[in-house]
This record gives structure tokens, C-alpha cells and sequence, in this order.
């Protein structure tokens, strides 16, 4: 059975290089896109667990990307980070007060980001099932 997935929304592949090795090594799936509207789309038929928005990016940035998400129904309730270099304007109060679940300042640490990973949708295990009353 298939782990829990993080989708790394940004422009930049060298964040996407880093924290995709970083989640897999502590075992879970990654998935990318390059800017908002591929990061939407990608939820949209991915539904992963958790996403990592780049504030800024070309075609469509975070928060609208974010705006987007949560007027659909099948990605509403998926939590999204904010990832952002300009932390004067884009600190963990404003993050939150638009909607994301929570805010990291690039560069990224990424024991950070893994340890937000696993606070917003725990281990990267699959959730355990009822089959037949049984717990899987």
C-alpha cells in the first residue's frame, strides 16, 4: 500500500532536488510541480497529503494557488505550507492569516520541513485500514 505523498510546489528545482531527497529518505512520496496552476492541477488529480507552496512563482503564485485549492472540494482539506524568502513581508502570522497551515523561511531547513511534514500529516506510512473490523 502506497505511503503518504508531500507535492513540492515551486519554480525553483534546486528546492525541489533537496526536499524531495530529504522526504523519500525518511520514506515518503514526492510529487512536483514548477508554479501555481501546475501545483493545482496536480493536487486536483493527485490529492497528496500535504503541499509545500513557494509564495512566489511565475503564472499563478502561492496564494492564489492556495485560494484555488480551497474553493475546490476534493483539495480543501489538504494543508499547505508557504515557503517564502521574503520573510519581512511574508512571516508565520501573515501565512496563517491567509490560510496556509503553516510557513517556513527559505533557505529551507529541512528538518524543519520534515518535522512539519510529519506534525500536519504524520508518518510517511499509509493509514491503517478497517478490513472486516480488522485493523491493517
Amino acid at each position: 500500500m502506497p505511503g503518504k505523498t508531500v507535492l513540492i510546489v515551486d519554480d525553483d528545482p534546486d528546492q525541489h532536488t533537496i526536499c524531495e531527497a530529504y522526504l523519500r529518505h525518511a520514506g515518503y512520496s514526492v510529487l512536483h510541480a514548477y508554479d501555481g496552476e501546475e501545483g493545482v492541477e496536480v493536487a486536483r488529480r493527485a490529492r497528496p497529503d500535504v503541499i509545500l507552496m513557494d509564495r512566489r512563482m511565475p503564472r499563478l503564485d502561492g496564494l492564489e494557488a492556495l485560494r484555488r485549492l480551497t474553493e475546490r472540494e476534493e483539495t480543501r482539506g489538504i494543508p499547505v505550507v508557504a515557503l517564502s524568502a521574503d520573510v519581512l513581508e511574508w512571516n508565520e502570522s501573515r501565512a496563517l492569516q491567509e490560510g496556509f497551515a503553516a510557513h517556513i523561511a527559505k533557505p529551507t531547513d529541512l528538518r524543519r520541513i520534515l518535522s512539519l511534514v510529519q506534525r500536519l500529516i504524520g508518518g510517511p506510512e499509509a493509514a491503517a485500514t478497517l478490513a472486516g473490523g480488522v485493523l491493517l
